[in-house]
């Protein structure tokens, strides 16, 4: 039965390396929407007040 075990504990990090490998793709995904949607904001801003954001005002 050693063989067994020592099969479930590399299955194990094989699956814990896979799923590490796509979380951070996913998280970029996230940060990368989460930033265009800031970009689309602002830029709607600016052009309610009729100018670019000049001031170099960051959240």
């Amino acid at each position: 039965m050693h063989g067994a075990a020592a099969f479930e504990r590399y299955e194990r990090q094989v699956t814990e390396a896979e799923i590490a490998k796509q979380m951070p793709r996913e998280l970029r995904q996230a940060e990368r929407l989460a930033q265009l949607q800031e970009q689309q904001q602002a830029a709607a801003r600016s052009k309610e007040h009729g100018h670019e954001n000049t001031h170099g005002s960051k959240r």
